[in-house]
């Protein structure tokens, strides 16, 4: 989370408006899984599919709404620059924080629901596995997990490799990820998957490291200077722009393009959410739900899950409301899950509060 913000003339991207960007991401990212991938559809769920241009409904939301990855990997190497603190030890607290989260809905909703309703059995090596979010199969969209941590761990090291030098900084980072990801595209090992998750760690990885050049060099603030003039159309097109982008050119020599998308993403959406009061709360709302909405939706499309819950997540054929029913169906379980970390916390904080006062 930012502590600092970068003014830009007349608006900032601060942490409230970070939040609401991250509340559009979860949304998006929600669309995507829904209604991007019919093979991951059981038997007996019908989906209608739908041509624009020639071109299949789900390529378009596929490559499109994607960018929500690009947003939060953004905002995580964005964030992680304005923190005094850029150490191990900070991206270690960090890292255990996420896990909480994610443990908690690993151990207390997934696999007891797996375990009862799965065809397959658990053994101990998948739940150490999905620990890590490294097997996938209990939680079927956690690989942030594992990346996260990757990017919490490598992070202190972009500081002691930068020459304040925005270009130099920019080729040599993104240099050592596309060239990372190459060398292991070539290794031939028992364990594949395991290297297929660090190169994609690679990939995604470059997101982060733009985001926090962009808050190293103040970039939102020199770009601003360039777009002298500017309005909230422009900025819807902006975005648009990007969008109908990514279902042309997504990579280029193993480079990731949304090193380009994402801060121009960022950029209009910021603009667009501008003075932005009732819709902007809404999304605050999601964005405190992100990490739990995450993982849970998941629910409808895990091996072990997907068979039972899949079916009441496609009760129409109606995009629209396939999407807001399955965010129906998690919201109030993710509600719950803040609610219990809310009283974990305070109780936490009381114990501290009386150990302090017995120890004065």
């Amino acid at each position: 989370m930012t502590r600092a913000v970068v003014k830009i003339e007349q608006y900032e991207i601060s942490k409230e408006t970070t939040a609401k960007i991250k509340g559009i991401a979860i949304i998006l990212m929600i669309i995507h899984h829904f209604l991007a991938y019919p093979f991951w559809l059981i038997d007996g769920v019908n989906y209608p599919n739908v041509n624009i241009l020639g071109v299949d409904l789900n390529v378009w939301i596929e490559c499109s709404t994607k960018i929500c990855v690009s947003i939060f990997a953004f905002i995580t190497g964005y964030g992680y620059y304005l923190r005094n603190n850029q150490t191990i030890k900070y991206g270690i607290k960090k890292i255990l924080k996420f896990l909480e989260k994610y443990w908690f809905i690993l151990f207390v909703i997934f696999i007891p629901i797996a375990l009862i309703v799965g065809d397959e059995e658990i053994n101990l090596t998948t739940i150490l596995l999905n620990l890590f979010a490294i097997d996938e199969r209990i939680i079927y969209f956690a690989w942030y997990v594992y990346f996260y941590i990757f990017a919490m761990l490598t992070l202190p090291l972009l500081k002691k490799i930068s020459n304040n030098n925005f270009l130099h900084d920019l080729i040599i980072m993104v240099g050592i990820c596309v060239v990372g990801r190459n060398l292991l595209a070539g290794l031939d090992v028992k364990d594949q998957f395991v290297i297929e998750d660090i190169k994609n760690c690679f990939f995604w990885m470059q997101c982060v490291i733009i985001g926090w050049l962009f808050a190293k060099y103040h970039l939102f603030n020199k770009i601003n200077k360039v777009f002298k003039s500017k309005n909230k159309l422009t900025a819807i097109l902006i975005t648009i722009f990007v969008l109908g982008a990514r279902l042309k050119w997504e990579e280029l020599m193993s480079v990731n393009l949304d090193v380009i998308y994402a801060p121009m993403i960022m950029y209009s959406l910021s603009y667009i959410l501008k003075d932005v009061d009732i819709f902007g709360k809404i999304l605050k709302f999601f964005n405190a739900n992100s990490i739990n909405l995450w993982f849970l939706h998941s629910i409808f499309f895990s091996p072990y899950t997907e068979k039972v819950f899949q079916p009441y997540l496609y009760i129409s054929s109606n995009p629209i409301i396939v999407v807001l029913w399955g965010i129906l169906l998690c919201l109030p379980v993710s509600i719950l899950i803040n609610l219990i970390f809310k009283l974990k916390n305070k109780i936490i904080k009381r114990i501290k509060s009386n150990k302090a006062l017995n120890m004065g």
